[in-house]
């Protein structure tokens, strides 16, 4: 918001979504209303999810978090309404190849060209969470949900889909992946989630992943 003081409307986006250009109807923003939502196509090609990132500008907005940001409306911020319209607007999350994005290099910079979901990035991507772990402290739910989430997407990086050999790498990975979740879905570390706003697909995603790990990884079903 310091950088754009004087303008009217925020879009905030991703460097690797394509827009489908005949859905950005501009005429569709207005004064009216304080948020507008679109529909975002998630790289996978099977799920979709509408965000609410264009919005009315307003002094104080921020991300917080390294890693997966999460918009910060300031206290008694005019957002805090459901004063919400849904557009038309669509855009497509792809890997651009040649495109130097966070998402299309291993280390997020541009010397060393990788894709999302190597392992390189995986790591990465820790090395940013353990910064927002050791700034914000132990009991951050998001940070918790996307360090367990992270640590298990290693292991199909590291080894590809499929039954494989659990190596010392694999194992560590597991059980951090597991610490973490586990420590997210703490009763105490829910209500905080609950209280501060956090988002409550974190929760059950956190609940899936445990499940996963301790039926494929762990072979311990009664816990899955």
């Amino acid at each position: 918001w310091r950088k754009f003081s004087h303008a009217s409307h925020a879009l905030i986006i991703d460097p690797d979504w394509l827009p489908i250009e005949k859905t950005l109807i501009k005429d569709q923003l207005d004064f009216e209303h304080r948020k507008f939502s679109f529909l975002v196509y998630d790289r996978n090609g099977l799920t979709t999810r509408n965000v609410a990132w264009l919005i009315r500008h307003e002094e104080g907005l921020e991300f917080r978090y390294r890693l997966h940001e999460v918009l910060v409306l300031p206290k008694n911020s005019i957002y805090n309404t459901t004063n919400l319209r849904m557009l038309s607007w669509q855009v497509k999350e792809v890997e651009v190849k040649g495109r130097r994005t966070w998402h299309t290099t291993e280390h997020g910079n541009a010397t060393n060209v990788g894709h999302s979901m190597s392992y390189k990035r995986y790591l990465r991507d820790l090395d940013l969470l353990y910064l927002d772990l050791e700034e914000l402290g132990p009991n951050d739910p998001h940070t918790l949900y996307y360090l367990g989430a992270t640590h298990l997407a290693c292991i199909d990086a590291i080894l590809g889909v499929g039954f494989h050999k659990l190596t010392e790498q694999v194992l560590y990975h597991i059980n951090q992946g597991i610490f973490y979740l586990e420590q997210r879905v703490q009763p105490n570390i829910i209500d905080l989630a609950n209280r501060i706003g956090g988002n409550s697909e974190e929760t059950w995603a956190a609940v899936r992943w445990l499940a996963h790990s301790y039926h494929n990884y762990k072979r311990d079903y009664n816990k899955a």
